[in-house]
């Protein structure tokens, strides 16, 4: 009855293989980035004429798609949900059992990013951040966690070290324990200058009552409420993300009152 695409790729091969079915189901398009679209002839034939319902993860996307793209027909927006079953795991337990496992004594406060390593999610732009937050708060130890992006590693790494705090850093790779890791977390940050359509990593910090740390990008606004969920830099820049994780890291209890009040939105 509906065939339902989630990429540009994939909405023109369905497109395709419905051109010459005598009843073809609907096709229905969500868009889950920021980035503008393309508005030449094509396009305009592809949303406007073959796509019965065009969806937007979130209200930052739809803004993107009604900026530059007044041909989509009536976009509307049905937010991203969370599947909250690999973070099933998230309780004290779960939080010493793997910071045993990997060698983090229970004094450090854990300033997580999950993310893919990837220019758009701005590691390095953290990496820049961290001797401040190291400077203000000398317990504070920066993980990555990300299942992309091994490439880019060694670069960072070696920013790392020139910047001081190399042995401050676990790059732990893919992580399934997603729960257990954001639980062991004091702030959990998304530096990212770009993408974050629908920041899956903002609504499950929440979920696990972690408070955010992010930059002003995509759809984090919508979900981090500033000042009572989570704290957004006004700005890109090291200096503005070192800020907020500061802030966050040097009072506890405002951070955890922040961690209880995301839990509570994200759940209800």
């Amino acid at each position: 009855d509906v065939l339902h695409a989630h990429r540009g790729k994939d909405h023109w091969i369905a497109a395709a293989a419905l051109m010459g079915l005598a009843h073809p189901p609907l096709l229905v398009r969500t868009r889950h980035v920021v980035t503008p679209v393309h508005g030449h002839c094509l396009n305009r034939w592809l949303f406007g004429r073959r796509t019965e319902l065009y969806l937007c993860a979130s209200a930052a996307v739809l803004e993107v798609v009604r900026r530059t793209a007044p041909f989509v027909p009536n976009p509307m927006v049905i937010a991203g949900g969370l599947n909250a079953r690999h973070l099933s795991q998230a309780d004290d337990d779960a939080a010493a059992a793997f910071r045993a496992a990997h060698g983090i004594a229970p004094d450090v406060r854990l300033v997580t990013c999950l993310a893919r390593l990837a220019p758009v999610k701005n590691q390095e732009g953290l990496i820049r951040a961290f001797p401040a937050v190291r400077a203000a708060c000398p317990q504070a130890r920066l993980v990555f966690a990300y299942n992309r992006g091994d490439g880019f590693q060694p670069g960072l790494a070696r920013l790392a070290a020139e910047l001081g705090v190399a042995d401050h850093i676990h790059w732990l790779g893919r992580v399934e324990a997603v729960g257990a890791l954001l639980h062991a977390s004091a702030v959990s940050v998304i530096a990212s200058i770009g993408s974050e359509g629908w920041s899956r990593v903002a609504v499950e910090s929440g979920y696990c009552g972690v408070p955010v740390a992010s930059t002003p990008v995509g759809s984090v606004p919508e979900i981090v409420e500033h000042g009572v969920t989570g704290l957004i830099a006004p700005n890109m820049m090291p200096a503005s993300i070192a800020k907020a994780i500061v802030q966050l890291l040097s009072d506890p209890d405002r951070a955890q009152a922040m961690g209880a009040a995301a839990r509570e939105r994200v759940r209800a």
